[in-house]
């Protein structure tokens, strides 16, 4: 039988962190927590074209740490409720959420935050102000160096 808590785990976890995420915005005090980019106010092509960079970059981010949240707790579960597929299980959604298949700019993306989630899973805290920030700070770091003609394709 599947186990659906790696399901139920990132639909309730991403629950929690669209609520948290306004509580984060006030404090504006990471570039990807911030409401509005620093583009926003200009209307020139090249402000737009980093604006939306900066949207994507932002919800990179928060993909980025939700899908290493799903590991973590898949990796630290009760040993008496863990069952043989859980890693399989998280491995399969992580594939499904973030699907590479055509070749696009949108599949680096989805590449990257699948790399970050298992590389820094670790690090990963589900309190509201985390003190540890890098999976984050590595998606956000990785996706504002990209250039902006990859962006144009995406919405």
């Amino acid at each position: 039988m599947r186990s659906y808590y790696p399901v139920v785990f990132i639909a309730t976890y991403f629950c929690i962190f669209t609520n948290n995420v306004s509580a984060n915005n006030r404090s504006g005090e990471h570039p990807w927590d911030k409401i509005f980019s620093p583009y926003s106010d200009d209307q020139s092509e090249l402000a737009l074209e980093k604006d939306h960079r900066w949207e994507i970059c932002s919800r990179m981010t928060s993909s980025a740490s939700i899908a290493a949240g799903a590991i973590y707790r898949q990796k630290n579960r009760d040993p008496k409720f863990k069952t043989p597929s859980d890693a399989a299980d998280v491995k399969e959604l992580l594939f499904d959420m973030y699907p590479i298949n055509t070749e696009t700019f949108e599949d680096q993306i989805n590449q990257k935050i699948r790399d970050i989630a298992y590389s820094h899973w670790q690090t990963w805290t589900d309190v509201p102000y985390p003190t540890d920030v890098t999976i984050e700070k590595t998606a956000w770091n990785w996706c504002i160096k990209q250039p902006l003609k990859g962006f144009w394709e995406l919405n």
